[in-house]
């Protein structure tokens, strides 16, 4: 059940452009290799043209189960998400 309701989510996030190009996880077809892979592009391109790169990491794991989930609900209300979707959210 938990899927259906993540991809409800997911598709009205991805139908109404509030997921920016920049999201990969969560993302179908993306990932955190996805991700790093596109950087890399990136820091190639600097490099090539002669520009300096400082990278920095930082771990989210288990953001979301540290996450406020008020806060997260309302955030989700702001985007457009009621009904099914968020009483299930609320559940969770």
């Amino acid at each position: 059940m938990k899927s259906i309701i993540k991809d409800a989510v997911t598709h009205y996030l991805d139908d109404n452009n509030i997921i920016r190009p920049h999201q990969h996880k969560f993302v179908s077809g993306r990932s955190c290799l996805t991700n790093l892979l596109k950087d890399l592009e990136c820091w190639t391109k600097a490099l090539d043209n002669g520009s300096s790169i400082d990278v920095l990491y930082l771990d989210y794991h288990k953001a979301f189960d540290s996450i406020q989930h008020r806060r997260l609900v309302k955030r989700l209300q702001k985007y457009g998400i009621s009904g099914k979707q968020l009483k299930w959210i609320r559940v969770l």
